[in-house]
């Protein structure tokens, strides 16, 4: 895209009303506004991970289960032992 073209589209949004018009295109054509939308959001995402999946079900297990917390506490009643060789396995 050229600079002349940028600045054409640029002066042609400036004059449409900013961002109103982008509220105006968002509920009068959502499937406009958010194609538009997805072209803003980044192609790639770097992330750094902290913790292998073995290691968070590890310290998981070492924690209490919390009243009322069903998930926690079948984890710790009925998984115990195997739930903490599994976290080993995949450490």
């Amino acid at each position: 895209m050229t600079v002349d073209v940028k600045a054409a589209i640029l002066g042609a949004f400036h004059a449409l009303g900013d961002a109103a018009y982008l509220e105006k295109i968002g509920h009068e054509n959502p499937p406009v506004f958010c194609a538009l939308l997805g072209k803003t959001l980044p192609k790639d995402i770097k992330a750094e991970v902290a913790y292998t999946l073995g290691a968070l079900i590890e310290e998981s297990m070492k924690r209490p289960a919390i009243p009322g917390d069903n998930a926690r506490v079948i984890e710790h009643q009925e998984l115990g032992s195997l739930g903490q060789a599994v976290a080993r396995a995949l450490s």
